[in-house]
């Protein structure tokens, strides 16, 4: 079939012919459409300044997929906060609450989301080192 096919279904007829036997058959070319597209990673976590790359797939008529790289960038926020630049999502240098963000693809009418979830660094524990000194009259540690 030619690459790429000009026109969706379009009948073509294949002959064969061996010594005094010929048999015909049509065949009907295919053109290649994107049905869907879709987001890979669906969801992800990120906390202050950190960097998300995401692939966007185009889904074909013929049950391949392969990912869009050389469109322009298609991904967007749609509710949220943080910056894209081409397929990488950064989130905010500081991030006061936890927040979550909605990543839009959107392709000739065909659209898909992903979201980002950001959250804000939560103080765990603290230590002090040394964790134990003996000091004597007069001396100082510092810890």
């Amino acid at each position: 079939a030619p690459n790429p096919v000009a026109v969706d279904n379009t009948p073509v007829t294949v002959t064969a012919t061996y010594l005094t036997r010929t048999a015909q058959a049509t065949v009907m070319l295919r053109k290649k459409t994107v049905t869907s597209i879709s987001i890979s990673p669906i969801s992800a976590t990120l906390y202050d300044n950190q960097n998300q790359v995401f692939t966007v797939n185009a889904n074909y008529n013929d049950g391949t997929s392969s990912p869009i790289t050389t469109l322009p960038t298609i991904l967007s926020i749609s509710s949220g906060s943080g910056l894209i630049s081409g397929y990488t999502y950064t989130a905010p240098a500081t991030i006061a609450a936890d927040e979550p963000v909605t990543l839009n693809a959107n392709l000739d009418g065909k659209t898909a989301q992903a979201t980002v979830n950001l959250a804000k660094k939560a103080l765990t524990s603290i230590s002090i080192n040394p964790s134990g000194a003996v000091l004597n009259q007069g001396e100082t540690n510092e810890i």
